[in-house]
């Protein structure tokens, strides 16, 4: 394993797509919600995002785990750091809107469109937004460490409420740019003397 390092331009820009990624999951997610369950959009997710990620470690040559043991604990791992969120935002979306849910961490249908945008959506969602960023994501954690990456987190709101506003046309209440200042503002800070 390589050594971590400093940040470089290259890493926050990194950083940067995963959040603007991540922030897109949630009107990929209002979307996909438009033809499909919470259980469907959170499995569908996840199932693509495997496949991808099954294919890029068999190209890249990734070795798999052997142990019974370590199965388990990828399973668990994965159980609470991605089904069990992926289907929480998804349930929860279905009563409050992408933004809301972005910051926080539907329409009606209107026939085959609507079912082609969603089956659309749940593909971004699984393939890019999930496989594609967790791809970036491990780079990152490899090369510049766990507490860089961590302010992916802080990233997420802000694409969100951008995503939201620009593709589903949600309207932005009069305190979210002071939110939206004040996650800057923490990034901002914390990103000083690194």
């Amino acid at each position: 394993m390589k050594s971590i390092r400093r940040a470089g331009a290259l890493d926050v820009g990194k950083l940067l797509f995963v959040g603007v990624l991540w922030g897109a999951s949630f009107i990929l997610i209002a979307i996909a919600l438009r033809s499909y369950g919470p259980i469907s959009v959170a499995a569908g997710r996840i199932l693509l995002a495997a496949a991808v990620l099954l294919v890029i470690s068999y190209v890249t040559r990734q070795c798999f785990p052997t142990a019974f043991a370590d199965w388990q604990k990828m399973i668990v791992i994965g159980a609470l750091n991605s089904a069990l969120p992926f289907f929480l935002i998804s349930w929860s979306m279905q009563s409050i809107s992408s933004m809301v849910a972005a910051a926080l961490l539907w329409e009606r249908p209107i026939g085959e469109y609507v079912q082609s945008m969603s089956v659309m959506a749940m593909i971004v969602l699984g393939v890019v937004s999930t496989a594609l960023a967790y791809v970036i994501r491990l780079d990152i954690i490899k090369t510049i460490g766990a507490v860089f990456m961590a302010q992916a987190g802080h990233l997420v709101p802000l694409f969100g409420v951008i995503w939201s506003w620009a593709f589903l046309s949600e309207e932005i209440s009069v305190n979210t740019p002071a939110a939206l200042s004040i996650i800057l503002i923490g990034i901002a800070v914390t990103r000083r003397g690194t």
